[in-house]
């Protein structure tokens, strides 16, 4: 599965991806206050969810035309508050890079690569870019196309959600909404799931015991056929194939195949009570389904979760 966003869709309704592209007139959202704490000692993967406090960067530009050629984006994500005076220099150190892993991927999903250091003053000049340049392609295109529909809106939008933060991980969403002509806006979330003390990521090997991995996977996928049932629609016909061929095999693979096959599985994310896989739009059903999702509980799913890993204590 994909950790970085780079998937292209064409065709009616959908959209490039990524596109490179900017605004102006930038709109950040004032500083939150900064909670008063007490000193934070314990190493970042004792302490539990709501130790760390978080802020939102909110960047909104558009362009203003009289109502023609708009061109609009936003950006959201999230930044840890980060003071080493109440959590110690190694704390600081590690929350500071992944504060800036999480705004590069913000920037890159929804402009594309960034040539310059990423902080909240280059991602407003991104956004300046795009709506500009949007502007300016859709001036053109009107120029070029009489019928061509000048009242519409085109925009961009990303919105970085921390889904959950404790016991040492971190597990955030990446939504990306887009909109440049069409039949309908086009989607997809991705995910960034990190360790809280160095920002590295971890996959579902990391959550599961590598005897298990086959059975996570099959039940998953069988949840979405479940799901399925009832409207033959709701998957393509070569998903729901394969899905159906995985369920229905009861067989144990060795664990180095297991391992090989779904250890690096990243397209999901964390949550207080489970573990949900996530499938875009497109990825294993058409637009009309939506993106697919399977809730794997964690009570359900107690005797795959690996002791020894980054959910072990749900174990104990």
């Amino acid at each position: 599965m994909m950790l970085a966003l780079g998937l292209t869709l064409v065709g009616a309704g959908c959209f490039p991806w990524p596109r490179i592209g900017e605004e102006s007139r930038p709109v950040v959202a004032a500083p939150q206050a900064v909670p008063q704490t007490a000193p934070i000692k314990e190493p970042l993967v004792a302490l539990p969810d709501t130790i760390i406090p978080v802020r939102n960067v909110e960047i909104k530009q558009s362009t203003d035309q009289g109502g023609l050629y708009k061109c609009t984006v936003s950006v959201t994500y999230p930044q840890f508050i980060v003071s080493s005076s109440t959590m110690g220099d190694e704390n600081a150190e590690s929350l500071n890079k992944i504060n800036l892993a999480i705004a590069e991927r913000a920037a890159s999903s929804t402009f594309g690569p960034q040539d310059r250091k990423v902080d909240e003053m280059s991602i407003k000049l991104a956004a300046s870019r795009y709506v500009q340049d949007c502007f300016d392609e859709r001036v053109r295109m009107s120029e070029k196309f009489a019928d061509y529909p000048r009242d519409s809106e085109w925009y961009k939008n990303m919105n970085v959600k921390i889904e959950y933060k404790g016991h040492g991980v971190a597990s955030l969403s990446y939504y990306y909404e887009a909109y440049e002509g069409g039949a309908h806006p086009g989607h997809m979330t991705t995910f960034m799931n990190v360790l809280l003390k160095d920002g590295s990521p971890f996959t579902l090997k990391d959550l599961i015991e590598p005897k298990n991995l086959k059975d996570f996977v099959r039940a998953e996928k069988q949840q979405i056929l479940d799901r399925s049932q009832g409207d033959e629609n709701i998957l393509f016909p070569e998903n729901e194939a394969d899905f159906k061929k995985l369920a229905a095999d009861t067989s144990t693979s060795p664990v180095e195949e297991q391992l090989a096959t779904y250890g690096d599985f990243n397209s999901f994310y964390l949550t207080p009570t489970a573990i949900i896989t996530h499938y875009n739009e497109y990825e294993i059903a058409p637009y009309v389904s939506g993106a697919q999702e399977a809730v794997m509980a964690y009570d359900e799913i107690a005797s795959w979760l690996k002791a020894d890993g980054l959910l072990g204590f749900l174990t104990k």
